[in-house]
């Protein structure tokens, strides 16, 4: 018996845009890259994860949030939010972003972000996210 194998390649987002070739690796590096998804668990928190700083960069804190812990409610809040956004600009006007898992748990999940501005300015941040309510949440965003 032959076995076969599945190969997905991502191709969204590619551009020749000059502001994009900074933040993405070169089509050519791409598409020779062989994708694969070990661990479809990892997903979920990631997506979570976007959505969350999705809702920051338009400046909607009540959705944001919504995708927070209790603990982090109960810490921070809407007013914390807000507070975070206009303490670190980037988060409302990065050009890009990338989110990478450093750790994982079975509950509890370690992201690093990197947001890069108009001006090339970098900024790395980490987000903590834990399973809530059969829900992933973040618990934490630390940005130096």
């Amino acid at each position: 018996m032959e076995a076969y194998g599945l190969h997905v390649t991502i191709l969204g987002g590619l551009s020749y845009a000059a502001w994009q070739v900074d933040c993405q690796p070169a089509i050519e590096e791409v598409l020779h890259r062989e994708f694969v998804i070990c661990d479809d668990a990892a997903i979920d928190p990631l997506a979570r994860s976007e959505e969350f700083l999705d809702d920051l960069k338009a400046g909607d804190f009540a959705a944001a949030s919504q995708k927070t812990s209790r603990r982090f409610q109960d810490r921070q809040g809407v007013a914390g939010l807000r507070a975070l956004v206009n303490k670190h600009p980037i988060l409302s006007s990065c050009q890009c972003r990338a989110t990478a898992t450093k750790n994982k748990a079975a509950t509890k999940m370690t992201l690093e972000a990197t947001f890069k501005d108009r001006n090339d300015k970098t900024t790395t941040g980490t987000i903590e996210m834990v399973q809530e309510d059969e829900s992933w949440k973040v618990d934490e965003l630390t940005i130096p």
